[in-house]
């Protein structure tokens, strides 16, 4: 079953009225249950598309979650969890008092909203600073903060931008055992990401954009040797108009 689907999703940016194409006509889907690697070079589109997603920013295109056009009502932003690569958190709140806000927006009880916050900081290793004030949080302790803020209500398909970016290696371990947990959950995840290694190791599939487009998508197992020097080929193939088999 695809919980995600999206066909010929274009968004045209203008600077000094110029058009600048980002996204010229990208379809795929995510099925439900698995992990999605969204892969491309830094500046391609990525986060482009996330935005377009949840409606940001305008664009083209035909983008449907959980089967519908409408999800981005409130019915259905309950059930998904965003976790952006800019931790824009709100510095003069403590960790649980965020986890806290963000389950009441959520529509959640206190109780329910305690017991998740406890788990989901215990999961990412940050009660120890549970009570500490998260401008005082380093990086990587504010991404992962803003990936159990994003999990607190629970949600059926969770979107992540960029999730290893500024993780130490034990914070990328962390990080990604509960990404693997979240799987055998039954949840769906979607994350882009420019670190090739994390998608051959917990992705079920992934898909390449370059110039604007799908270029290509597979499963990481049916990749022989490195998915980056898969990657590396199938780009330079593609710059140079080879045909890529």
């Amino acid at each position: 079953m695809e919980i995600v689907r999206i066909q010929w999703l274009k968004k045209v940016f203008r600077k000094w009225n110029k058009k600048i194409p980002v996204l010229i006509g990208v379809d795929f889907s995510v099925k439900q249950g698995e992990i999605y690697g969204f892969l491309g070079a830094n500046g391609v589109g990525k986060t482009t598309l996330l935005k377009c997603l949840f409606h940001y920013i305008s664009h083209q295109g035909d983008v449907e979650i959980f089967g519908t056009k409408d999800y981005y009502h409130q019915k259905y932003f309950t059930r998904i969890g965003y976790a952006p690569e800019v931790t824009n958190l709100y510095p003069f709140l403590r960790g649980k008092e965020l986890l806290h806000y963000m389950g009441k927006l959520a529509g959640m009880k206190t109780k329910l909203i305690e017991k998740r916050s406890k788990e989901l900081l215990d999961k990412l290793g940050l009660t120890f600073a549970e009570d500490r004030l998260i401008g005082a949080y380093s990086k990587g302790m504010k991404q992962r903060l803003s990936l159990a803020a994003s999990l607190i209500n629970d949600p059926e398909l969770i979107f992540r931008d960029e999730p290893m970016s500024g993780l130490d290696p034990l914070g990328r371990i962390i990080v990604k055992d509960l990404m693997k947990e979240l799987k055998e959950q039954g949840k769906t995840l979607f994350f882009n990401t420019h670190i090739l290694s994390d998608v051959q190791e917990i992705a079920d599939r992934f898909g390449i954009l370059h110039k604007g487009k799908i270029v290509h998508e597979d499963k990481p197992s049916s990749i022989q040797g490195s998915l980056e020097e898969f990657f590396t080929k199938t780009i330079r193939d593609i710059d140079k108009n080879v045909k890529v088999k």
